[in-house]
C-alpha cells in the first residue's frame, strides 16, 4: 500500500506545519500587561474617627453594652453605634481635623503611629 518512507514524510510535514502554526500563534499574541496592584486601604470618615478617637469610642461602647471590659458580644454589637455617637458628638474643629486627616491619609500616606496600630 503506502511505503514507510511516504508515511514518514507525511508525519514530518505535519510536524513542520504544526511548528509553523505554533510559531505564528505565539508571535501574533498580544500581551496585555496586568494592572498594578495598589496596596493599602481606603479611609472613610468612620474609620478615621475609630482610629483617632479610639478611647472615646471604647468608653461609649462600654456604656452602651453595660460591660466593664471590651471584647464581649454585647460590646461588639454596640461598637458601630458608639462610633456613630462619637461622630455626632464631634465639635467643628474635631470634625475639620477628621476631614483633613481623611484627605491626607487617602492621598498620601498614613502616619507611622497609625500604621503601627
Amino acid at each position: 500500500m503506502y511505503s514507510t518512507i511516504f508515511i514518514q514524510a507525511i508525519f514530518r510535514l505535519h510536524e513542520n506545519v504544526q511548528q509553523v502554526t505554533d510559531w505564528f500563534y505565539n508571535k501574533n499574541r498580544k500581551v496585555v500587561p496586568k494592572p498594578t496592584k495598589v496596596y493599602g486601604r481606603a479611609w472613610h470618615v468612620r474609620s478615621v474617627v475609630q482610629t483617632l478617637y479610639t478611647d472615646r469610642v471604647d468608653e461609649v461602647a462600654k456604656q452602651l453594652s453595660d460591660q466593664d471590659r471590651a471584647g464581649g458580644p454585647n460590646y461588639l454589637a454596640c461598637y458601630q453605634t458608639a462610633t456613630n455617637n462619637v461622630l455626632d458628638a464631634l465639635t467643628e474643629d474635631e470634625r475639620a481635623e477628621v476631614d483633613k486627616s481623611l484627605d491626607e491619609w487617602n492621598n498620601t500616606s498614613v502616619p507611622e503611629a497609625v500604621q503601627i496600630k
